[in-house]
């Protein structure tokens, strides 16, 4: 019956793998009605990276997406992983269990096409009256002979939009296809900052705060909830 917090507050000084695997389904719960009424009309598209330059990244940003995700509604929820080729990956359940076993054995390896991550989920249209955002988890390495820019139109998507969840493996650095594409695109991109993850219900708030916030062309620096 968790209206808020306080399910996955208790969570985590409970001794009994029951009891956490119960307060976890309520904290879930408490999410998912905290947020269902902010992502009316958004339609929500979820990249991520696992080609080799993510090799020491991957586990990072399976971290966070883990926490990032269960928030949303199914039907408002698209997700791919990408290396030279992207693939649907189906989130059978809205949970972090859920999660947790759609990203479970996914491991870096691989070139990048970026534009691939999009073109996985193009099937799914938003309706006349919703947006599509776009939110690319990785280094932002566009790989070698693939425009980004030309995919992301390709797809008939047409995001409002996109946000950015940096996860950077030392050994190989960032790249800045994203924040370039959208430029290209004439459309705000914007940082999600890691502290963001702290608190699940401030998620869909500060994603929407962003896209109003940010000013096309500009990258936001490492924006976190108010």
């Amino acid at each position: 019956q968790a209206e808020d917090m306080r399910a996955a507050n208790i969570m985590a000084r409970v001794k009994s793998k029951e009891t956490k695997e119960q307060l976890q389904v309520a904290a879930d719960t408490a999410v998912q009605k905290a947020v269902e009424e902010v992502v009316k009309g958004l339609q929500v598209y979820i990249m991520v990276d696992i080609s080799s330059s993510m090799t020491g990244a991957i586990e990072k940003a399976k971290e966070y997406v883990v926490k990032f995700l269960p928030g949303f509604p199914l039907d408002k929820l698209h997700v791919s992983v990408f290396n030279t080729s992207g693939r649907e990956l189906a989130i059978k359940q809205a949970s972090a269990v859920g999660v947790e076993q759609a990203f479970r054995g996914i491991t870096a390896s691989g070139g990048t096409d970026i534009g691939s991550g999009v073109l996985a989920l193009r099937k799914y249209k938003p309706a006349a009256d919703e947006d599509a955002l776009f939110i690319l988890v990785g280094d932002e390495d566009a790989g070698q002979n693939h425009e980004f820019s030309k995919a992301v139109r390709d797809s008939g998507l047409n995001p409002v939009a996109f946000g950015l969840i940096p996860v950077v493996s030392p050994q190989y650095g960032r790249g800045t296809a994203v924040r370039d594409t959208a430029r290209k695109l004439g459309i705000p991109c914007f940082e999600i900052d890691e502290k963001t993850f702290n608190d699940t219900y401030a998620i869909p708030r500060t994603l929407r705060a962003l896209i109003a916030a940010t000013p096309v062309g500009v990258t936001t620096q490492k924006a976190v909830p108010r």
